[in-house]
């Protein structure tokens, strides 16, 4: 078993089945995730997607096994917070940096 399968297995059942709503969540996921995880197989580029977007949520889980769910959300808000920061400076520094060209008429 992959160390990533152990990670969200382990988040599965310490944590999202200690609460209703995560025991809802896992329900509704066993439900619908069959048909999705047939196609996924099924196309190289989807499985490639699913693998890159999953990160964010390994880091999740695994920070909430570690520390907690809920300093776990703060961190990754905090680190949300920072690349939109981080993002919106490089994006001024790229558009700010260029000369503009004045299309006013006069």
């Amino acid at each position: 078993m992959a160390e990533e399968v152990r990670v969200l297995k382990n988040f599965r059942d310490s944590i999202l089945l200690s609460s209703s709503i995560g025991r809802s969540f896992v329900q509704f996921y066993y439900e619908v995730s069959p048909p999705m995880a047939d196609f996924i197989s099924n196309h190289d580029t989807s499985r490639a997607i699913v693998r890159w977007s999953l990160l964010p949520l390994m880091a999740m889980s695994w920070a909430a096994l570690r520390i907690g769910p809920v300093a776990a959300l703060a961190l990754m808000v905090l680190f949300t917070i920072l690349l939109v920061i981080g993002c919106g400076m490089l994006l001024k520094r790229r558009i700010g940096g260029r000369p503009r060209k004045n299309w006013a008429i006069g």
